[in-house]
């Protein structure tokens, strides 16, 4: 019979006490939450559109929309006229849409 062996998880980034290494805490601080800031943001819907500018949208690039305050008459939410490294645009099917828009760019 052959006995699993449990090891221990290691945390590399993390000490003994918890405390993030100053090596990853330097990574976070430089590069991830920066790439996240890039990629995440509101924008206020304007006669049911608006253009938001974004410099590492390609067109590849997936969108996800989330309402986050109604405003106007609320529609359903898409993505149109996507310029690379530029902007993209939100649309709504309701042209008295004012919503806030959540949107987060996943790039594959």
């Amino acid at each position: 019979m052959i006995t699993p062996r449990v090891l221990p998880l290691q945390m590399p980034f993390v000490d003994d006490k918890g405390a993030m290494h100053p090596t990853w805490q330097k990574v976070f601080t430089q590069q991830i939450i920066p790439a996240l800031a890039r990629n995440l943001g509101t924008a206020t819907l304007s006669a049911g559109s608006v253009v938001v500018p974004n410099k590492s949208i390609q067109p590849n690039s997936h969108i996800q929309l989330t309402m986050q305050t109604p405003g106007g008459t609320p529609g359903f939410l898409s993505v149109s006229h996507v310029v690379s490294g530029v902007s993209f645009t939100i649309n709504s099917t309701s042209k008295t849409d004012q919503s806030v828009v959540a949107y987060n760019i996943i790039q594959p």
